[in-house]
């Protein structure tokens, strides 16, 4: 009788562990599916070069035609990427390396265009001075002779110090 029971403990114990051991098997195969989800949306997100979007715009495939598609393959034929979850974050960041591809095109485009205004609007300034008439001879002098220098130079403290002498800049 008593060996009984102890074989009904082993048993016990042992469909516990496989329980517990197909259990973990598929939560770990369900979160390895959703960081593949999310890897996937990352790199449609950011290189969207990448995919065939539908009328709707939602991704339809993958752009067989797009040399970061390509080179993102050839990085996926690894193996440990490829059984990695976030493998193809991965490879598509070495290959949008490898080709010179940004990750942010309309963040950089939007710093581009920002950049370009702001220069625009610089120059304005330079040209037209800080709008004040009632100079002096000695600080128009000053300006002209700072004005010249720059044009020499392209220092920056120059330029700070040409800005202030027109007031672009407040004196602290």
């Amino acid at each position: 009788m008593w060996a009984l029971e102890e074989i009904d403990k082993l048993d016990k114990t042992e469909r516990q562990t496989e329980m517990r051991q197909i259990f973990e098997g598929q939560q770990r195969r369900t979160q390895e599916e959703m960081q593949r989800s999310q890897a996937s949306q990352f790199v449609a997100q950011n290189f969207p070069e990448c995919f065939v979007r539908d009328t709707q715009g939602n991704v339809a495939g993958w752009n067989n035609n797009s040399p970061l598609t390509l080179k993102i393959g050839e990085y996926m034929r690894n193996p440990v990427l490829a059984q990695n979850p976030q493998g193809l974050i991965a490879a598509a960041k070495m290959a949008a390396f490898d080709l010179g591809v940004s990750m942010n095109k309309k963040l950089s485009n939007k710093i581009n265009a920002t950049t370009a205004q702001l220069r625009k609007e610089q120059k304005k300034q330079l040209i037209s001075g800080s709008g004040t008439q009632a100079q002096t001879e000695g600080a128009s002098a000053k300006t002209a002779k700072l004005a010249e220098e720059y044009r020499k130079t392209g220092s920056k403290e120059i330029f700070k110090q040409l800005a202030k002498q027109r007031g672009l800049i407040p004196e602290i």
